[in-house]
């Protein structure tokens, strides 16, 4: 048997975690049994469905390399969006409904079976003639509704969970399979997509166990073979409620413009219901497919953290080559500073990638951190960050530094420390007199990376200009000190 399975989203919202979750799980299937991946778009919900919705589930998915195999109109059963195949489901209801199986109904077209009593579900002939005829002439629109059976139960097997069983009382009213509009509801339309898509295994979230009891009722009364069901665990937020935005849940387009890397989500999305060992943490994506059908899914909920993320994020970044580094940053800082010349940015920045590779969580760290490099610091709130009984000690101190510089052309970081050391001792001045008022000068801040090394990116002209501006500075309130 060939393993086919689906990602079938309807496009209400952006993509978030759950949904990428869901994805992601379904792929790794697919690759860890040479399979196939089938990404379906179920878009009867018109009033909800837009376009925009579509083309962010698809940039998602391309971003964090979850490729499908089939989709859209391409594949052996295509179209791959339901939108397309309004016929099929109405042919499907009709059959059911001249099996008896389904009903048209004319006394209720909420589509929350709740309120319903089924109150046409054994209309007389006379009474189903008569508003046969008001919708004729568009007085009324039915709908056509399951009929489901009034006692017993429905037993199936999920792959997770094990032996499930529902009974028909417990379950929605008649659930409507065609809506006034014409278009199907998610129990028919998911079900036919399924049946004509060879879908052998279903792979989705826990929430919609409730309907699986349904949906497998459908089967049986079409004669079709229904797929193998597995209910993949909950992902909660910290605080142990169902994930959402009040909790923590962000889009995809949200945590990669935050500057998360697709590598990073992927790793540890796939860990929320899915482990190899109590160990073992950093997967690439050909690792999960290569350990997947080894792995263990996991029954209970997963909680999400965004700090566990971020672990993961550091990790990644880490990872990276410093030449990779630089092609992800370069557009950032373009876009940032508004930046012509990319090769000469590459050039200025790229000995500082090693430095800022160290201290970066997330990607989009590199605009903050590379920031001296483009705009200069406030020299009043720079002189902000000195103690006034250091005002003199860090004059003397960016003295020194401006001496140093000025004397000679150093070519290495290592060069030009060893000579601001000696200075320092020969003047018998500690080394961060020197270079901690040469940070702030530099920077406006007494945190960046390190300093040498953003000496030699600025170059001696804006060196001197930003020691001469916290200089003067220094020079003007020692003055106003003194005449106090």
């Amino acid at each position: 048997m060939t393993i086919r399975v689906r990602y079938a989203p309807s496009p209400t919202g952006f993509q978030h975690l759950g949904g990428a979750r869901t994805a992601l799980l379904n792929y790794l299937f697919a690759r860890s049994h040479n399979g196939v991946f089938i990404l379906r778009i179920e878009d009867t919900d018109t009033a909800r469905c837009e376009e925009r919705y579509v083309d962010d589930l698809y940039s998602s998915l391309e971003w964090l390399g979850i490729r499908a195999d089939e989709q859209g109109n391409e594949g052996e059963y295509a179209p791959y969006i339901q939108s397309q195949k309004k016929e099929r489901y109405r042919e499907v209801a009709n059959t059911l409904v001249e099996t008896g199986t389904a009903y048209r109904c004319y006394t209720s077209s909420k589509e929350s079976g709740v309120v319903y009593n089924r109150s046409s579900r054994n209309l007389s002939k006379k009474q189903r003639k008569r508003f046969e005829e008001k919708e004729a002439r568009g007085e009324i629109r039915s709908v056509i509704r399951l009929k489901l059976p009034l006692t017993g139960e429905k037993v199936f097997h999920d792959m997770l969970l094990g032996t499930i069983h529902k009974k028909f009382a417990d379950m929605i009213v008649d659930p409507i399979l065609i809506k006034s509009d014409g278009l199907p509801t998610y129990h028919l339309a998911n079900v036919v997509d399924d049946h004509d898509m060879k879908i052998s295994h279903v792979l989705r979230s826990q929430e919609w166990i409730p309907s699986t009891p349904v949906h497998m009722y459908i089967y049986e009364v079409l004669g079709w073979k229904s797929p193998v069901f597995c209910h993949l665990s909950m992902i909660l937020g910290e605080d142990g409620q169902k994930l959402s935005k009040r909790n923590g849940s962000l889009s995809i387009q949200e945590l990669k413009k935050m500057g998360v890397l697709p590598e990073a989500l992927l790793n540890y999305i796939a860990l929320l219901g899915w482990g190899y060992d109590d160990k073992r943490e950093l997967f690439s994506m050909q690792d999960l497919v290569e350990h997947f059908s080894n792995g263990t899914m996991h029954k209970n909920p997963a909680k999400f953290s965004m700090d566990k993320l971020l672990w993961f994020n550091t990790r990644y970044i880490k990872q990276l080559s410093d030449t990779e580094l630089l092609h992800i940053v370069l557009p950032l800082l373009v876009k940032e500073y508004t930046i012509e010349n990319r090769e000469e940015l590459a050039r200025t920045i790229s000995p500082l990638i090693p430095e800022i590779k160290e201290r970066m969580e997330y990607v989009h760290d590199a605009v903050a951190l590379l920031a001296p490099l483009f705009t200069r610091p406030h020299v009043q709130k720079s002189i902000e960050l000195i103690d006034a009984a250091k005002y003199r000690e860090s004059m003397e101190g960016l003295e020194c530094a401006k001496h140093v510089l000025e004397n000679k052309t150093y070519t290495t970081t290592t060069e030009l420390e060893t000579v601001i050391r000696k200075v320092a001792k020969r003047n018998c001045i500690k080394l961060g007199h020197i270079l901690m008022p040469l940070r702030i000068a530099l920077t406006g801040s007494k945190v960046s990376i390190p300093i040498l090394p953003l000496v030699f990116a600025l170059g001696k002209e804006k060196v001197f200009e930003r020691i001469r501006a916290l200089k003067e500075k220094l020079h003007i309130a020692l003055e106003v000190d003194s005449g106090k």
